[in-house]
């Protein structure tokens, strides 16, 4: 599977992790207090555990990747 540059996630990873970091502190001390809900948590649980035993369908391989 090829990688998506067109995605929410890769739009993102290139706005969080520029090629010339100039992100201040206050706003990388933002960025990494922000965290996923008990749901979501969970959910990316579960397909980590299905992927280590190659067992993610391939919409499921979608959504993790995303």
């Amino acid at each position: 599977m090829g990688i998506d540059t067109t995605s929410e996630t890769a739009i993102f990873e290139r706005i969080v992790l520029p090629e010339e970091p100039g992100m201040n502190e206050e706003a990388a001390r933002s960025i990494l207090a922000m965290g996923f809900n008990p749901a979501d948590q969970q959910r990316m649980q579960v397909l980590a555990d299905k992927a280590k035993i190659g067992g993610l369908s391939p919409e499921e391989e979608v959504e993790i990747e995303n």
